[in-house]
This record gives structure tokens, sequence and C-alpha cells, in this order.
């Protein structure tokens, strides 16, 4: 099909949505609506539209129904809106800070440190997603429920002594899914599991419909391990720093209602999810990009040794407070890559059921009741918010002592601190104009807990390593580059963006 045709199809559809960048916008401008026989609905590509709707969480709220696939364990703080939003909110809130973050940090250190050890011992790493998702799985499974894990745990042990929570690939006595293979499951399929657990009566004798038993059985064993979760926070001692426990101890003084055992599951489930999907695909990002940047790659490993001089060779002898602040370049390599390949394409909104105004090229609209779709993938690819080299992977843009950087401009303006970028070491770009992590009310809550995690991942793999593509036999590195390039352009959203096709990359000494 045309070009033009295709972008038609994929600007509606969550999933392909990335695809299109910015050309519709560049078409129709900034806000524009799509009709069809299904409904009227409005993209956003504009900075000062995306503002508006962003702050005016009660006039453009959720399109909670949308939603509802993640509510499969119980109503959550993204699945949500009005009170019941800020019942969840108030709780929610309270066990992010700097005291989870050194958790993570150390967390995060220790697991980078094993994964670049397992790739080190291969002559290359033909599934860098799936250690990303082990990594991003272990960090939240530690420093937020406190269940630490082992990045290559390969011992085989008989069925009765595999501890609960574990990372391989035998279940636990009395379960058919190891808790990660449970998450991947559910994550992996989450529309048909939403349909299934909701439509499917359990009586249906197995033997009918196997698929459909597969998804009750993971459903009720990840239930089962989430209630474990739970459980042993109750029986915390106290004095632990993961977000489960934090969480538990902080409604045991509030004056608000308690998160029910239910709201307490449902929030579990989209930590897990959110921690670690997201996280994973962004690495996985971050690494293809140093691959196929080398001048980038180097940018990004002399600002890691000159954060880590003085450094002992030791990771867990880094502090936090110390070290975290002067890895810069792993700060601005995330925050590009999260621009160019934001994990959730858009963010879903609408007009409410009364339907609201809208202020765009200094017009006011009215919009009846309507969806909206606030596009990262287009605003963040705007020439007009990051000047010429809009599409161009470039890190140093964010750097803030970079003076030839389009953002340089900004510098000195008022209330760009934007949701990720509340760091006086970087550009700020106009507000609206960049929003991975959402932004003011709904900005998310794990924000920090995703920087800590990556930051500290790049900071330990390339203190030694260099990544690239690996080349298949004949390929020259054009030959190399265009396939991998190939391969990126046809990424897809399910829960989040991600790469498709299998992209071996070679890790080696630096």
């Amino acid at each position: 099909l045309p070009q033009k045709w295709q972008d038609y199809f994929n600007i509606t559809t969550f999933g392909a949505h990335w695809r299109v960048k910015g050309r519709m916008a560049e078409r129709y401008g900034g806000v524009y609506l799509t009709v069809s026989a299904a409904r009227v609905a409005c993209f956003v590509s504009d900075a000062e539209a995306a503002n508006e709707i962003m702050i005016g969480r009660e006039r453009f709220p959720k399109p909670v129904k949308s939603y509802e696939t993640l509510t499969v364990f119980g109503t959550n703080i993204v699945a949500t809106e009005g009170r019941e939003w800020t019942h969840h909110r108030k709780h929610a809130v309270a066990p992010f800070g700097e005291r989870n973050y050194k958790l993570v940090w150390k967390e995060s250190l220790q697991q980078a440190a094993d994964m670049a050890e397992t790739w080190e011992a291969k002559s290359y790493q033909p599934d860098t997603p799936s250690n990303c998702m082990s990594l991003a799985l272990h960090v939240i499974s530690a420093a937020g429920f406190g269940i630490p894990m082992k990045f290559a745990d390969t011992e085989e042990r008989p069925v009765e002594e595999v501890e609960l929570f574990t990372d391989g690939h035998k279940p636990p006595k009395g379960f058919s899914f190891s808790f990660r293979q449970a998450l991947q499951f559910i994550t992996a399929n989450m529309l048909q599991h939403a349909l299934i657990i909701r439509l499917m009566p359990r009586w249906i004798p197995k033997e009918w419909f196997s698929y459909t038993h597969m998804h009750q059985q993971a459903h009720t064993d990840f239930s089962r391990y989430l209630r474990e979760m739970v459980a042993k926070s109750h029986t915390s001692p106290g004095g632990t720093s993961n977000l489960l426990d934090l969480l538990v101890a902080a409604e045991k003084t509030s004056e608000d209602a308690a998160l029910s055992l239910s709201e307490l599951m449902g929030n579990i489930f989209i930590f897990t999810v959110a921690g670690h999907e997201t996280t994973a695909q962004s690495l996985h990002y971050a690494f293809l990009m140093m691959a196929l940047h080398p001048e980038m790659q180097q940018w990004v490993c002399d600002g890691i040794d000159k954060a880590l001089e003085g450094q002992s060779r030791d990771i867990q002898k880094w502090k936090y407070e110390e070290v975290f602040p002067k890895l810069v370049t792993p700060l601005c390599l995330m925050l590009e890559t999260l621009r160019l390949f934001p994990v959730v394409p858009y963010i879903p909104k609408s007009t409410g059921e009364s339907g609201t105004t809208l202020t765009y090229g200094g017009r006011t609209v009215h919009l009846r009741p309507m969806y909206i779709a606030v596009s990262a993938t287009s605003v963040q690819r705007s020439p007009a918010y990051y000047g010429p080299s809009a599409d161009v992977f470039d890190p140093t843009r964010w750097d803030a002592t970079n003076t030839n950087s389009f953002l340089s401009k900004n510098k000195g303006q008022q209330g760009l601190m934007a949701a990720g970028l509340e760091y006086p070491t970087i550009h700020k770009p106009e507000r609206g104009a960049f929003f991975p992590f959402s932004d003011r009310a709904r900005g998310c809550l794990g924000r920090k807990f995703a920087q800590v995690t990556f930051v500290a991942v790049i900071a330990v793999v390339f203190r030694d390593l260099k990544v690239r593509i690996k080349e298949l036999e004949g390929e020259t590195r054009e030959m190399t580059e265009n396939r991998a390039w190939r391969a990126i352009e046809e990424s897809y959203a399910t829960l989040s963006l991600r790469v498709t096709e299998s992209l071996p990359l070679v890790f080696e000494k630096r």
C-alpha cells in the first residue's frame, strides 16, 4: 500500500501508531480528527494542546473502559479516574522516595553485573530482550516486593525444593506456572486473558478448550503469588525499603480508608507490569541505538568513565547519592531513547460525557464527547520542539553543558520540569513536548524507579563492554545496519512498544 494509506490505518491503532511518526501531523496540523463508522477521535501532536490536556485532568479524563484489561486482578491507580483514582493515589504515592531508590540502585547494579558477566562469556547474545525482561523483573521483585531473584539461576532442583518466587522454568509444587511464566503469559495475551477470565465458565472441561484452561490456571497461580506477597508484607518486621512493605506500613498509620486486598493485588500487578515491561523495552532500544551509533556509544562511555573516576571496582561500594547524580550521559541516553521510542505511543484521554473546549493555534474550539490520543510519538519528533535534527538519535541534545543543543534556548525558562526531567544536569524542551511518563497529576509515580534502574544498568554494562549488531554470514556493516533499521521500523506496541524481530547483539570488551 502507498505510505499515505498505511498511515491512515496505523494512526488509529495503538499497536502500529508509532510507525506513522509525525507524518499525519505534517499533513493535517497539530490537532486533527479521524472519522470512521466506529468513532470520531481527536489526535493531538501539539505541545501547547497536549499540556492543556495534561493539566485538565477533570476536563480530559482517562477513558477507563480502554483500561479494563488491566483490572483482572483488581482496580488500580492506572485504570481508574475521579475519586477512585484519588483513593488509589493517596496510598500508592507513599512508598516512592529516596529510601526505596537506594534499594533500586543496589539491586540494579548487582543484576546488571550478573547480566554483563553472562553476556561476556558468550560470543554473541541472541536474546537481549529476554535478558532485559529478566533483569527488570528481578529489580521490581526485590526493590518492589522484597523478593530477591538471581539473574542466572541454573541450579536444577526437585519440584519440592523450588522456592515459591523463582525465575526458573520449573514452577513450585502445586503450581502450573512459575512467577515469571505466569506474568509473561498473562501480559503477552492481555486482551484474550481478560476476556477469558471474565466470560468463560471454569467448569468447562480443560480437554475441550486447553488454551482457555491455560489462561485460567495462569490467573489462579498469579493470584496466589500476589496474595502471598501481600501476606508476606503484613508480617514484615519493618525497617525494609521495598515498595510493598512501605505501602503496607504507610497504610497502618493512614487516616484514609485502606486499600482492600483486591486493590492491593491490582496495584501490585500494575507495578509489576509497568515496572519491568517498560524498563526492559527501553533498555533494549538503548542497546540497539548504541550499536547503531558508535560515536554516541563512545560519548556515553566517556561520561561513565568520568563519573566513575575514583570509584572502587566493587560496584556495591558505589553510593547512590554520590554516583547516580554524576551519571549524566546514561540519563541523557534514556531520555533520548524514550523520546524516539516512547514505550506508550500515545496517551488515551477523552473529553468526558459532556465534551469540553481545547485551544490550538490561538483558537478555542468545542469538542463533543470523543476519544483523544495525545501522541508522544509525533510530538517528541517535532522539529518545532527539537530542531532540524528531531528525527536523529542524539542523546547529547539533553546534556546541559551542550550549548549547541536546540534545547539550550529554553535554559532559564520556568515551568519546564515535566515528569522525568527533574534534574539540573539536563536541558528541557517546551512543556507538553516530552511525556513518556505522562505528566502533571497523572505523571508516572515510578519514573525515578525506572530511571535509577536504567542508569545503573547502562553504567555497569558500558563500564567494561561495548556493543554491536551481529553480522550475518556474508553481510557488510552497511547491510547489517540496514537490516537492523528495517526491524526497528516494524516496531509494534502490545502493552508497550517493542522490536518484534530478533536482532542478536555482540557484547565485547571495550
